[in-house]
């Protein structure tokens, strides 16, 4: 079996002037040379996976040990989480009833609030994408009662 390559040399006056050779490999070569290239296809597929759950196990981790400094930052990884585990099999390891959160006031019961950060914004909504700050959210409560 005879397989055709254009490659391309470098001369000194012209570095893309491309010639044909011709190589002569067996089938038995060319059947190694077809596994590897499985071979390799297959690593590369887990190398993604594992960069993935990494990835996935990373965002988790910054989820459950979010430092309550600003809101925005647990929504952006709870989004990322979303982006990297569409499926939700990873997502199911976090207890989304205790996220990190300052004191919510037992006033406020049945307004989905997630957590809350030490300058009064509230990650809400069933989603988990909106933000509020306390203040709205307890006199809504306070317009509510009326």
């Amino acid at each position: 079996m005879f397989i055709s390559y254009g490659v391309y040399h470098a001369y000194m006056n012209e570095p893309d002037e491309p010639y044909s050779t011709t190589v002569r490999i067996s089938s038995d070569v060319l059947e190694e040379i077809r596994q590897f290239k499985r071979v390799t296809e297959s690593i590369g597929d887990t190398i993604a996976r594992i960069t993935r759950e990494w990835q996935i196990l990373r965002t988790i981790r910054q989820i459950e040990h979010w430092d309550r400094d600003d809101i925005r930052d647990l929504r952006n990884a709870i989004k990322r989480l979303d982006m990297l585990d569409p499926d939700k099999q990873w997502s199911a390891r976090v207890d989304w009833a205790n996220l990190p959160s300052e004191f919510i006031p037992d006033t406020i019961c049945g307004y989905p609030v997630w957590a809350m950060d030490r300058h009064g914004l509230c990650l809400v909504g069933d989603a988990m994408d909106g933000i509020e700050h306390i203040n709205e959210i307890l006199e809504w409560y306070k317009n509510k009662k009326r």
